[in-house]
C-alpha cells in the first residue's frame, strides 16, 4: 500500500543539517500523512526521551494532499516504569477528516514554520493565534522590531579588572522580573579588540540568555559610567529599531515575561541537556504590536500586576520559612537535650570497654569464643544451606565494642551540628566517595553476615563530606532496608542494596543513587524528609528519613525520593562538586 510508520526523535523534527534535508525531501514528495507526538517516557525502559511517530503514505487521502495532520497523544495512565496512552483517541484523530480538533490539527505544507519544523508542539492554538495576529497586523516578528546581536568569547589575556568594557555573561542578567536593569558590579572587564566590535553594545537594549531554561530578560541603558558593554557567548542583545512604528524598550521587556512570548521561546528551544534558542528562532518570535500609547498602558498595568504577584509570593515564602524555622528549632532542642543526656553514658561505656580489654589482654583470654566449633554438629548435606552464626573471639568482640563506642561518641558531637545545619568547612574532608562507599561495604559485610548483599559501583568522584555524619546516613539507609524492606522470608529471594556513584558535570553535582530490592511500600518525598511523618504502612518512628535529609542538607546537597516505587525503595543523593577540583 506504500504506507510506513517509524519512530523518530524530537530533534529529527526540528534540527537543521541532514535532518532538515531529509524532512524537506519528504515534504517535496508529499508523503508525510501525519505526525503523532508521544509524551516523555513513552519509550521506557529503552529511552526516556521525547519521540514521535512519523506516518508515511505514498497514496494520501484527497483531503490530506499537500497537508500534514499533527496529533498530540495524551497519557491515560502511568507508573514509574510505563506510560499508557489513550490509544482510542489517537486512532480516532488519525482517522478523522476534521481539520481542527482538541488534540489534532491539519496544516498546509506551505504554511509550515521555517526550516521545515515538524514538531507537533509548534502547531497548537498559539500557532493559529499568531497567524491571525500577523494577518491582522496586531503582531510582528521580533526581527521587524529589533536588531539582534550575539555575544563572543573573549581571549583570556584580554579579560582583566582594569579592562575597557564590562563583560556581561548570563550570570550577570536579572534573576527575577523586579530586577529590570543590568547590574555589572561583579562583572569582569575586557580590553578592546577590533574582533569584539560585533559584540560591543552602546545602545539601549534588552539582553536575553541564549542558553538555559529561562530567558532572563534584562534592560541595559548606557550612561556616563558605563557607556558600552561587551556581551559574552550565551547572551543576545535586542536593540529596538529607530523606526517610527518601533517598540518601547520597557514594553519589550515586559512582553518577555508574558506567557504568550515565553511559550513561543519554549517551543523554539533546541537541545535537551542544555536547551538553547538560535538567533533564527529568536527572530521568529511574534510580539503583540500596538501603538505607543497602548504600549505605555500595557507597561503600567503589567508592572502593577507583577509587583503584586511578587509580593504575594514573597509573603508566602516568609510565612513558610517562619513555620519551618519554628519546627526546626523545636527539633533541635529535642536533639540537644538527648545528646546532653547520652554523651556521658557513652563515655562511660568507652571507658569500661578499655578496662575489659586490659583484663582480656592481661589474662590472655582473647582467643575464647562464644561456642566451640567442635560442638557445631550440622548435617553436611544441609550445612551449605544454613547461614552460620557470628562466632567472634573475645578479643574481636571487645575491639568491636570500643570502635562502636568511639563512633557513637563522635556521632553525638556531629548530630547537633547536623540538626542545626551548621556543618562548616572544618567539619568536612575531601574524600573519594566511591572509595568511601567500598570501605563502608567492607566493614558492613561482616556485621550483616550475608543476610543481604551490598553492591557499590560507579565512577570515582571527590566530594567534601563529614565521614562520621555520612556513615550515620548510610547506617540509617541500611537500617530502613532491614526494618521495612527485607522482611519477607523467602529462600529464593536474595536481598541486596546498591550504591551507584555518578558525576553530573552539567549541573556540578555528584549523584549517589541508592536502591534496594526489598518489599515496596507507599512513600512520598514529604513522608521521608519531614520529622514524624512516614509512609502509610511504615512501622517506624518517622525520624530516620528526616535525619538523613538533614545530613544531606548540611552538606549543601539535596535528596530525591523515587515516589511510590513498585519494587523496593530508591532515592538519589546529590552533593555539590568542589569547583576548585579538576575532573578528567
Amino acid at each position: 500500500m506504500g504506507k510506513a510508520v517509524m519512530t523518530v526523535s524530537e530533534s529529527f523534527l526540528i534540527k537543521r543539517g541532514k535532518e532538515y534535508e531529509i524532512r524537506n525531501l519528504l515534504l517535496q514528495q508529499d508523503v508525510i500523512e501525519s505526525i503523532i507526538s508521544l509524551p516523555h517516557g513513552t519509550l521506557r525502559p529503552f529511552s526516556d526521551s521525547k519521540a514521535s511517530l512519523l506516518i508515511l503514505n505514498k497514496h494520501k487521502d484527497h483531503h490530506l494532499r499537500n497537508k500534514i495532520k499533527f496529533i498530540t497523544a495524551r497519557i491515560e495512565d502511568q507508573d514509574s516504569r510505563n506510560v499508557y496512552l489513550n490509544i482510542e483517541d489517537i486512532l480516532s484523530a488519525q482517522n478523522s477528516s476534521a481539520f481542527l480538533s482538541k488534540d489534532s490539527q491539519t496544516i498546509e505544507i506551505s504554511e509550515l514554520r521555517q526550516d521545515a519544523n515538524l514538531s507537533a508542539g509548534s502547531y497548537d492554538e498559539q500557532f493559529f493565534l499568531s497567524k491571525l495576529m500577523m494577518k491582522e497586523g496586531s503582531g510582528k516578528y521580533l526581527s521587524d522590531l529589533v536588531t539582534v546581536k550575539s555575544g563572543i568569547q573573549p581571549e583570556k589575556i584580554d579579560i582583566d579588572n582594569t579592562g575597557d568594557f564590562p563583560l556581561v555573561k548570563i550570570e550577570n542578567l536579572s534573576r527575577n522580573i523586579l530586577e529590570t536593569d543590568l547590574n555589572t558590579d561583579n562583572a569582569s572587564n575586557v580590553y578592546f579588540s577590533p574582533r569584539y566590535n560585533r559584540s560591543i553594545i552602546s545602545e539601549p537594549c534588552i539582553l536575553v540568555a541564549r542558553i538555559g531554561e529561562k530567558i532572563k530578560a534584562t534592560k541595559f541603558i548606557p550612561d556616563s559610567k558605563r557607556p558600552k558593554i561587551v556581551i559574552h557567548t550565551g547572551v543576545y542583545a535586542l536593540i529596538p529599531t529607530s523606526k517610527k512604528e518601533g517598540v518601547d524598550l520597557e514594553y519589550l521587556y515586559y512582553q518577555f515575561h508574558t506567557s504568550f512570548v515565553l511559550e513561543q521561546i519554549k517551543k523554539r528551544k533546541l537541545g535537551s541537556v542544555m536547551p538553547y534558542i538560535s538567533m533564527r528562532g529568536l527572530k521568529e518570535i511574534i510580539i503583540p504590536y500596538v501603538d505607543k500609547n497602548s504600549q505605555r498602558s500595557f507597561i503600567e498595568s503589567q508592572k502593577a500586576n507583577l509587583i503584586s504577584e511578587e509580593r504575594q509570593r514573597a509573603n508566602s515564602i516568609i510565612k513558610s520559612l517562619g513555620s519551618k524555622n519554628e519546627i526546626r528549632q523545636s527539633e533541635t532542642e529535642i536533639v540537644k537535650t538527648l545528646t546532653h543526656q547520652l554523651r556521658p553514658k557513652f563515655m562511660d561505656i568507652s571507658s569500661l570497654s578499655q578496662r575489659i580489654k586490659r583484663v582480656v589482654d592481661n589474662e590472655s583470654l582473647g582467643q575464647f569464643m562464644e561456642y566451640s566449633l567442635e560442638n557445631n554438629n550440622v548435617d553436611p548435606e544441609i550445612a551449605e544451606h544454613i547461614v552460620q552464626p557470628d562466632n567472634y573471639s573475645l578479643e574481636k568482640l571487645v575491639e568491636k565494642i570500643i570502635i562502636d563506642a568511639n563512633h557513637i561518641s563522635k556521632a553525638l558531637s556531629t548530630v547537633e551540628k547536623v540538626m542545626k545545619f551548621s556543618l562548616s568547612e572544618e567539619d568536612l574532608n575531601e574524600i573519594d566517595i566511591l572509595v568511601f562507599l567500598k570501605e563502608y561495604k567492607k566493614s558492613k559485610d561482616i556485621s550483616i553476615n550475608h543476610r543481604y548483599e551490598i553492591q557499590v559501583k560507579g565512577e570515582k568522584a571527590i566530594v567534601q563530606i563529614n565521614s562520621v555524619a555520612f556513615t550515620e546516613l548510610l547506617d540509617q539507609l541500611l537500617q530502613n532496608a532491614e526494618d521495612h524492606g527485607f522482611i519477607a522470608k523467602s529462600p529464593s529471594k536474595k536481598y541486596r542494596v546498591i550504591f551507584t556513584v555518578k558525576a553530573i558535570r552539567s549541573r556540578d553535582v555528584i549523584a549517589i543513587e541508592y536502591s534496594n530490592n526489598g518489599q515496596p511500600y507507599e512513600l512520598q518525598q514529604k513522608d521521608f524528609v519531614n520529622a514524624f511523618e512516614k509512609g502509610r504502612n511504615s512501622k517506624g518512628s518517622g525520624i530516620g528519613g528526616n535525619y538523613i535529609n538533614r545530613i544531606i542538607e548540611g552538606h549543601g546537597g539535596q535528596l530525591k525520593v523515587v515516589e511510590n516505587n513498585t519494587k523496593g525503595f530508591a532515592l538519589t543523593i546529590e552533593l555539590p562538586i568542589n569547583k576548585n577540583l579538576n575532573y578528567e
